[in-house]
């Protein structure tokens, strides 16, 4: 999600909105939006959820996508590059980096010079050109503990399961501020 400069919205750090709700905020301010990792593992990329089951066009309402994520599989990559082509998006590379060593190791390419998020918004609004790439890096949790990953995946939708249930309120409160 990428917000104008002048943008800052309380509701965005809100977990566990729903995708509908947070499209039509991030458009309704200016910004643009794409799912990160989209084909990658269950309940952590946005094509193994319910909402895209329903309703695949959804990517209709998307700017760009992450086509390559340096922490996902060649296979996962391959999909997202096929989704982002169904749907005539561009696509960025991202590096996932919740650990240093990931830092840097997937990039996006833009044919302008790009210095503010509104230029950049322009830019992707316009389908400017996008090149992307990356290396795929080598020391992800769940390359280290093989099929234990999966224990940790549904340990993850768990606690983020009940821990929107438990931000309801807050998430309620930023809408209706939001609304006024």
């Amino acid at each position: 999600m990428i917000l104008p400069e002048h943008v800052k919205l309380l509701l965005m750090e809100c977990r566990g909105l729903p995708v509908r709700v947070l499209i039509d905020v991030v458009h309704r301010h200016g910004g643009i939006l794409g799912p990160a990792h989209p084909c990658g593992e269950r309940h952590l990329s946005f094509t193994r959820t319910r909402a895209y089951r329903k309703n695949p066009d959804i990517m209709k309402h998307f700017d760009f996508v992450e086509a390559f994520n340096a922490c996902e599989s060649q296979e996962s990559n391959s999909e997202a590059r096929q989704l982002a082509l169904r749907y005539n998006l561009p696509m960025f590379g991202g590096s996932d980096s919740h650990h240093p060593d990931c830092v840097g190791t997937a990039y996006t390419e833009l044919k302008e010079p790009i210095t503010t998020e509104s230029e950049l918004i322009g830019y992707i609004s316009k389908k400017g050109v996008t090149n992307y790439g990356g290396e795929y890096y080598q020391g992800t949790v769940k390359g280290k503990i093989g099929i234990f990953n999966h224990v940790l995946v549904e340990g993850f939708w768990f606690y983020n399961h009940f821990a929107s249930m438990y931000r309801y309120h807050k998430r309620k409160l930023a809408l209706s501020l939001l609304n006024h």
